[in-house]
C-alpha cells in the first residue's frame, strides 16, 4: 500500500520512466537511477527528486533496494534557467545575419550560430563543436595553409589580448561561392579575467565590395573621361571635378573653383547660367551649346549636359554636369559650311555658265541664221531695188512715146485700135506706174526687214560698242511681229512706245537684244495666258485690250541737290548716267512667291515643254554681270507685270 501510495505521488509524465528504471534494475541487478517529479503532500507541489539505490536479491528471491533520494528541485530550476538562457542566446545569435563562432584556447570550435554552420557546411551549430579549421578546410576544399593562417590569427588575439577588427578576407563557402568577409576576432575572458578562447564574427560584404568596386570603376571612368565633369550639392556648392574639368577651366581643386566664384563664373552670359540652373532643376536635365570661360579668362564653346541627382525619396541632392569643348568642332563645321557654300556657289556658277553658253550658242546660231537669211535676201532685193528705178524710167519713157504717137497719129489703123481695146490700153497706162511704184514700196519694206534682222543679230558687233537702244527694241519687235498680230483666240497685242531722249549706250548689243527678246516674249506669253478661257470670259474678252507698254528714260544726271542750291559737278565728279527700260504688260500678274524666284535657273510657271526656265535667269546675268546693271520685276496678282532694266550709259574700265 505504501509503495502504491508513493507511485501515485509520481508525476504522470514521469511514471513510465520510473517503472521502466525499476524493472531494468530488477532484471539486471544494476544500480537504480531515476530523476523525476513527485508530489509533496504537505505543500501539494511537485518536487524534483533524484534517486540512487543498489538492488540485493534476498534468499526468498525478492529484491531490496538500498539507497537514497535527494530533492534537486532548486538545482533543476537553475539548470532549466541556464538551459533557457542558452537557448535564448542561441536564438539571438541565429537571428543575427553575421556569421558568429567561438573557440577554446586550443582553437577548437565550441559553438556557432546557424549562418556560420551553414556557411561552414556542418548544417547545425551542434555539429561544429569540437572541430578545427583543418576539419572545415577539408570539408570546404580549402588548403591547409588557410587553416594555418586562421589559427595564427587566433593565437595572436589570445596571446596579446588585442582584437582584430575589420580584416577583409576572401573565403570559399560550402555552396561553392567565393565571398568577401569582414572579419572581427575578439579575446574571450572568464570570470577571473583569463583569456579562455576567441570570439569570431564574420560579415558577408560581397555585395558591398561589388558596389565599391563598381564605384571605383565608375570613378576611374569619370577621372579618365575626356569630358569635363563637375558635381554640385543640392545647395549648388561645387564639390567634385575630374582632371578634364581642372584642365578645361584652369583650376586645380574644387576649393579653388569655389573661391573663384563657382559655377556662375564660368558662364560668359549670366542669364544663361540662371536659365540653365532653373531648367535643370525643373526638368531634371539640360543639354545645349553655351559659351564658357576658364578662370584665366579664356572663352570657348562647350556642349553642356546636366542632370539632377535624386535620393531614394525623390529629393534632389545634387547636380552633375559634363562639358565638352567643341571649339575645334565648331571651327571644323564652319570650315565645312564655308566649303559647302563655296562649292555650291562654284556649282551654281558652272551651271549658269553652262546654261549661258548653251543659250549663247543658240542665240549665236539664231544670229548666224538671221544674218545669213538677211544676207541672202539682201542680194536679190538689192538687185530688184536697183533695177526698179530703171524700170520706172523705161516705163515712163515708153508711155511718153505712146502719147506722142497718139498726138501725131490720132487715127491708127483698125488692127492697132482693136489691140488697144483688147489690152484695155487706157487702164494699162493708168495702172502701170502704180504697179511699179508698189513694187518699189515692197522692195523698200524688204530692205527694212533685212536691216532689222541685221540689227537684231549684231553679228558684226560682238564687242562692246555704242548703239541706239531704240533700234534694238524696234528690231526685236519686228522679229516678234507675227506673235503681235491678231489670232482666232485673241485680238492684236497693242504696243505703246514711250521713248525718251537717250544717248548712245555702250553695251553688248547682241546680248542686250537677247534680253529684250526674253522680256517681250514673256510679256506676250502672259497676255495670251490672261486671255485663256480659264481666266477670261467672252464678255471680258470683248473689253480687254492686251497691251505692252515700252518706256525708256535717262536717269541720274550730273546735277545733285545740296540743300536749296543745285551745284554743277565736274566730269570727274558726275555720277554715271543710266538708262532705264520698262516693259510692262496688263496680264494676270504674279504672286510674291513666284516673283521672288523669277530669276532662279530652271524656274518656270509654264507647262512642260513650253519653257526651260532659263530665259530670265540668263537675262539677269547679262544685265547684272555683263553690264553692271539691275533687272527688277514689279508685279501683283491681277495687276500685270513690269520689268525694269537699268544699265550704265557708259561702261567703266
Amino acid at each position: 500500500a505504501d509503495a502504491q501510495l508513493a507511485l501515485d505521488c509520481i508525476h504522470p509524465d514521469d511514471q513510465i520512466t520510473f517503472e521502466a528504471s525499476v524493472a531494468r534494475s530488477a532484471e539486471t541487478l544494476q544500480p537504480w537511477e531515476w530523476t523525476g517529479r513527485m508530489l509533496h503532500r504537505a505543500t501539494n507541489q511537485y518536487r524534483w527528486l533524484k534517486g540512487i539505490a543498489r538492488p540485493e536479491r534476498q534468499t526468498d528471491g525478492s529484491i531490496i533496494w538500498d539507497g537514497l533520494v535527494v530533492d534537486i528541485t532548486d538545482r533543476k530550476q537553475v539548470e532549466d534557467e541556464l538551459r533557457n538562457s542558452q537557448q535564448l542566446l542561441q536564438l539571438v545569435m541565429d537571428t543575427i545575419p553575421q556569421l558568429i563562432a567561438w573557440k577554446d584556447r586550443n582553437s577548437f570550435y565550441k559553438g556557432c550560430n546557424k549562418n556560420m554552420a551553414k556557411a561552414s557546411g556542418v548544417e547545425t551549430p551542434q555539429n561544429i563543436v569540437g572541430k578545427t579549421d583543418y576539419d572545415l578546410a577539408h570539408c570546404l576544399g580549402w588548403k591547409d595553409d588557410i587553416a594555418d593562417f586562421y589559427r595564427e590569427c587566433d593565437a595572436q588575439v589570445m596571446d596579446s589580448g588585442i582584437p582584430i577588427h575589420h580584416a577583409i578576407e576572401p573565403q570559399l563557402q560550402a555552396d561553392g561561392k567565393s565571398v568577401w568577409l569582414d572579419t572581427n576576432k575578439l579575446p574571450l575572458y572568464d570570470a577571473k579575467g583569463d583569456i579562455v578562447g576567441v570570439l569570431l564574427m564574420f560579415e558577408n560584404i560581397t555585395d558591398r565590395m561589388k558596389i565599391e568596386q563598381d564605384l571605383m570603376l565608375y570613378k576611374r571612368a569619370v577621372e579618365c573621361s575626356g569630358d569635363a565633369i563637375g558635381i554640385a550639392d543640392a545647395s549648388g556648392t561645387h564639390i567634385y571635378q575630374n582632371p578634364s574639368f581642372s584642365r578645361l577651366f584652369d583650376c586645380e581643386t574644387p576649393e579653388q573653383f569655389r573661391e573663384a566664384g563657382g559655377v556662375p563664373s564660368i558662364f560668359v552670359d549670366p542669364s544663361v547660367a540662371e536659365r540653365w540652373l532653373a531648367t535643370t532643376i525643373e526638368e531634371q536635365q539640360w543639354i545645349g551649346e553655351v559659351e564658357m570661360r576658364s578662370l584665366n579668362g579664356r572663352s570657348f564653346p562647350v556642349l553642356l549636359r546636366s542632370n539632377t541627382i535624386m535620393d531614394e525619396a525623390g529629393q534632389i541632392i545634387g547636380i552633375v554636369g559634363s562639358m565638352m569643348d567643341i571649339g575645334d568642332r565648331k571651327q571644323a563645321e564652319m570650315q565645312l559650311r564655308q566649303q559647302a557654300h563655296d562649292l555650291e556657289n562654284t556649282l551654281r556658277e558652272l551651271q549658269n555658265t553652262q546654261t549661258h553658253l548653251i543659250q549663247s550658242e543658240k542665240m549665236s546660231a539664231l544670229g548666224q541664221l538671221v544674218a545669213g537669211v538677211a544676207h541672202e535676201i539682201n542680194n536679190p532685193v538689192g538687185f530688184i531695188s536697183g533695177n526698179l528705178s530703171h524700170a520706172i524710167e523705161y516705163t515712163q519713157n515708153l508711155l511718153n512715146l505712146v502719147r506722142l504717137y497718139q498726138t501725131h497719129y490720132p487715127n491708127p489703123v483698125a488692127e492697132i485700135q482693136d489691140e488697144m481695146a483688147a489690152i484695155e490700153f487706157p487702164f494699162l497706162v493708168e495702172d502701170l506706174p502704180k504697179l511699179v511704184s508698189s513694187m518699189r514700196v515692197g522692195a523698200d519694206r524688204i530692205q527694212g526687214i533685212v536691216a532689222s534682222l541685221r540689227t537684231f543679230s549684231r553679228m558684226d558687233e560682238s564687242d562692246m560698242k555704242s548703239v541706239d537702244i531704240h533700234d534694238g527694241i524696234d528690231s526685236t519687235l519686228m522679229i516678234l511681229q507675227s506673235r503681235l498680230k491678231p489670232s482666232p483666240t485673241r485680238p492684236a497685242i497693242e504696243i505703246i512706245k514711250t521713248y525718251g531722249a537717250l544717248p548712245m549706250v555702250e553695251c553688248y548689243a547682241g546680248q542686250l537684244n537677247q534680253v529684250f527678246m526674253n522680256l517681250l516674249t514673256n510679256a506676250i506669253d502672259a497676255l495670251e495666258e490672261a486671255i485663256a478661257p480659264k481666266f477670261c470670259s467672252d464678255r471680258d474678252l470683248e473689253s480687254f485690250t492686251p497691251t505692252i507698254h515700252i518706256q525708256t528714260e535717262l536717269v541720274q544726271t550730273g546735277l545733285v541737290q545740296t540743300g536749296l542750291v543745285q551745284t554743277e559737278l565736274t566730269d570727274s565728279q558726275k555720277p554715271r548716267q543710266k538708262i532705264r527700260i520698262r516693259i510692262a504688260d496688263n496680264g494676270m500678274g504674279m504672286t510674291e512667291k513666284v516673283r521672288n524666284r523669277l530669276f532662279d535657273p530652271f524656274f518656270t510657271t509654264k507647262p512642260v515643254g513650253k519653257g526651260t526656265g532659263m530665259g530670265l535667269s540668263i537675262s539677269y546675268q547679262i544685265v547684272t554681270e555683263r553690264h553692271g546693271g539691275t533687272l527688277q520685276c514689279v508685279s501683283a496678282p491681277g495687276k500685270g507685270a513690269e520689268f525694269r532694266v537699268e544699265i550704265p550709259a557708259r561702261q567703266m574700265g
